[in-house]
C-alpha cells in the first residue's frame, strides 16, 4: 500500500511537472487537461488559471469558487477569485474577497493594495486612501499604493500631502512614470508651472506622450511666458483631437498676444465653426483682434454679436458703445448707443454709469454747439 501511494505520488508529481511546463509555454489547454486530473489545491488553482488564460471565464470561475469554498485557508486562491471579481464587474463580491483575506493575513500589503483600488473605483475615496496608506506602511516599496495615494490626494486638491507620499516614492525610483506623471500633475495643479515642464518633459522624454500631456505642457510654458513653446504643444494637442474649439481659442489668444493678429482671426473663426453653441468670448476676442489692428468697425459688428450672444451682460454691451464712439463721426449716433445702454442697464450698478452719463452729456452738448 505504501509502494502503491509513492507511486501514485510521483505520477501526480510528473503530471504537474509536464503541465506545468505546458501552462509556461503558452499552451493552456493542453495544460488545463493535464491540471484536472490533479486533484490537489495547486492542480486546480492552475486549472482555474488555464481556463481563464484561453478565455473559458465562467469555467476559471466556478473553479475558483470551488477550490476556495472547499480549502478556505488556500490565500492564493481567494487572492485570484478577488482579482476575477474585481475584473469582471463584481466589485461588492471583491471587496467581501479580500476583507476576508485581510482578516485571515492582515499584513499583506497586496490585500489593501487592491481593496482600494475597489474602494476608489466605487467612489469610497476615503476608504480607498486609508487601504493606500496601510500598504505602505506595510510595504514602504509598494509604489503602486504610493501612486495611488497621489491620484487621491490630487482629487481632494491636497497637493502637497499627495507629493510628500510621490516624492518618496521617486526616492525609491526615479524612472517611475507614473509617479513621474502624478507629480507633473501636482505641479501643475500647484501652479508650480517651470517645476511641472520638468516633469512633463521627463515623460515626453521617455515615450510618454497623450493631449492630456500636451495640454498641461502647453499651458505650463503660456503660464511662464514662453508663447512660442504654449504655440508649439497646444498644436500637438491639437493634432490628437477631432477640431477642439477651446485649443483653437488659446491658440488664438497667444497669437494675439504676440501680435500676430491674422492668425489669430484665423483660429478664433475656426473656433467660432467647430463650437456648437455660446461663442460670447469668441465673438469678444474677434472685437479685440479687430481693435489692435483699428479696424473698428469689424470689431464693432463683433461685440454686437457677442451682445446678441449674452445680452444680460453690461459689460459686452459697454464695449459696443466705446467701439461706436471710435467708429461713428456722427454725434448723435453715438449719443443713441449710451443712451441704449442707460436702458438696459439704468437700474443695475454695472460700475460703467459715471462713465456713459459723463459720455451723454458731452455728446448732447456737441450736438447743441452744432445746431447754433
Amino acid at each position: 500500500m505504501f509502494a502503491a501511494f509513492v507511486s501514485g505520488e510521483m505520477v501526480a508529481q510528473s503530471t504537474l511537472h509536464r503541465a506545468d511546463s505546458l501552462y509556461e509555454n503558452g499552451q493552456f489547454s493542453d495544460a488545463a487537461k493535464l491540471y484536472a486530473n490533479i486533484s490537489n489545491e495547486r492542480g486546480q488553482l492552475q486549472l482555474a488559471r488555464s481556463f481563464q488564460a484561453i478565455g473559458l471565464s465562467n469555467k476559471a470561475r466556478e473553479t475558483y469558487e470551488k477550490l476556495w469554498l472547499y480549502h478556505p485557508d488556500f490565500l492564493l486562491a481567494g487572492f485570484e477569485l478577488g482579482k476575477w471579481y474585481a475584473t469582471s464587474g463584481k466589485p461588492d463580491l471583491a471587496k467581501n474577497i479580500f476583507k476576508t483575506l485581510i482578516s485571515k493575513d492582515s499584513l499583506n500589503p497586496e490585500y489593501y493594495y487592491r481593496l482600494g483600488l475597489l474602494e476608489k473605483t466605487t467612489n469610497s475615496y476615503k476608504s480607498a486612501l486609508e487601504n493606500f496608506l496601510t500598504a505602505i506602511r506595510l510595504d514602504s516599496l509598494h509604489l503602486k499604493s504610493v501612486y495611488q495615494t497621489g491620484v487621491v490626494y490630487t482629487m481632494f486638491k491636497a497637493y502637497n500631502a499627495a507629493a510628500e507620499q510621490v516624492d518618496k516614492g521617486l526616492a525609491i525610483d526615479s524612472t517611475n512614470l507614473e509617479l513621474t506623471s502624478i507629480r507633473a500633475q501636482i505641479y501643475f495643479n500647484n501652479r508650480d508651472y517651470t517645476e511641472a515642464i520638468d516633469f512633463y518633459q521627463k515623460l515626453l522624454t521617455n515615450g510618454q506622450s497623450d493631449f492630456f500631456i500636451y495640454r498641461d505642457l502647453a499651458e505650463s510654458y503660456e503660464r511662464v511666458g514662453n508663447l512660442e513653446w504654449a504655440l508649439c504643444y497646444y498644436e500637438k494637442a491639437f493634432a490628437l483631437t477631432d477640431d477642439d474649439p477651446e485649443i483653437l481659442f488659446t491658440m488664438s489668444k497667444i497669437y494675439l498676444n504676440m501680435e500676430e493678429p491674422d492668425f489669430a482671426l484665423k483660429l478664433v473663426n475656426q473656433a467660432i465653426e467647430e463650437r456648437q453653441y455660446n461663442f460670447v468670448r469668441e465673438y469678444m476676442h474677434k472685437g479685440e483682434i479687430f481693435k489692435q489692428q483699428k479696424d473698428y468697425k469689424s470689431a464693432l459688428e463683433a461685440y454686437l454679436e457677442a451682445h446678441e450672444e449674452l445680452p444680460e451682460d453690461p459689460t459686452v454691451y459697454f464695449q459696443v458703445c466705446i467701439l461706436a464712439n471710435f467708429y461713428y463721426k456722427d454725434p448723435q449716433t453715438k449719443l443713441n448707443y449710451f443712451k441704449a445702454f442707460l436702458n438696459k442697464y439704468g437700474d443695475r450698478k454695472t460700475g460703467f454709469e459715471d462713465f456713459v452719463q459723463s459720455r451723454i452729456s458731452a455728446l448732447n452738448a456737441e450736438i447743441h454747439l452744432s445746431k447754433e
